[in-house]
Formats: C-alpha cells, sequence, structure tokens
C-alpha cells in the first residue's frame, strides 16, 4: 500500500528543523522531483544577487529573462494581474494553462480535485503518479 512507503520519507522532511517555510517548501519539491524522475533544473531566486527583481509582472518577467527563459507558464488566474506588454518587452511569450485535473482513485469515494501532489503518492504511489501525470491509465 503507498501510504506506508510515502509516509515515512514525508515524515523524515516534515520532522527536519528548518529556518522558513520556503526551506520546507524547497526540501518538499525536491523531494517529489525526485520521486517522479524529473530532470528540470530548479533554481531559487532568492540565491541570486540581483538586487531588485521588481513587483508583480515585472518580478515574474525579470527572473524569467534572468534565466533564459523563453517562455513564462501562468494558470488562467494570472489574467488578472499580468501584463503582457512587459513579458513582450524583454522577449518572453506569456502563456496561460488551462489545466484540467487528472481523476484518480482516493481513499474517499468521491473524488476531491486540487490536492497536493502528495495526496496521489499516498493513493497511487511514485510510479503510478508519474504514469498519472504523463497521461497515461493508471
Amino acid at each position: 500500500f503507498p501510504v506506508t512507503i510515502v509516509f515515512p520519507e514525508l515524515e523524515m522532511i516534515l520532522k527536519t528543523p528548518y529556518q522558513t517555510l520556503s526551506e520546507l517548501n524547497i526540501a518538499c519539491i525536491l523531494w517529489m522531483k525526485g520521486k517522479l524522475n524529473l530532470k528540470t533544473r530548479i533554481e531559487i531566486a532568492s540565491q541570486h544577487d540581483k538586487g531588485d527583481w521588481g513587483n508583480q509582472t515585472n518580478r515574474n518577467a525579470s527572473i524569467c529573462a534572468y534565466f533564459g527563459g523563453s517562455r513564462y507558464l501562468s494558470g488562467l488566474g494570472g489574467k488578472k494581474y499580468n501584463e503582457e506588454k512587459v513579458f513582450n518587452e524583454l522577449g518572453i511569450q506569456l502563456v496561460y494553462s488551462d489545466f484540467t485535473h487528472p481523476i484518480y482513485d482516493q481513499m474517499k469515494t468521491d473524488f476531491v480535485p486540487e490536492l497536493s501532489l502528495i495526496d496521489a503518492f499516498f493513493n497511487l504511489g511514485y510510479e503510478q503518479t508519474q504514469k498519472l501525470l504523463l497521461g497515461k491509465k493508471t
């Protein structure tokens, strides 16, 4: 059962003392990335001495440009505040994602969407979660 494998690993992360909530968040992200065998490079903007990244749209566009990004992926909610002009000026394409949550078996009878990836790990295990995210049948 996936819970017996996932819980001890997650428990180790949660029991580690962190100075900030962002350190815990980064540890969880790196753990999930590893379990899904993702090769994506992760950069922590605050670890780069850039000074002021700006605020709101300027911040997102500046960080994207700093790391050589050519596209910025935003959720649909970002249409309320993203300023496309700022991205265009930096040569960055602003792309909106209309995410459709994949449905998977949960311990409950009714599916509850928009939970953490950790929920999928607990219910499916690592391998089946990876298949789910790749659009393969679980």
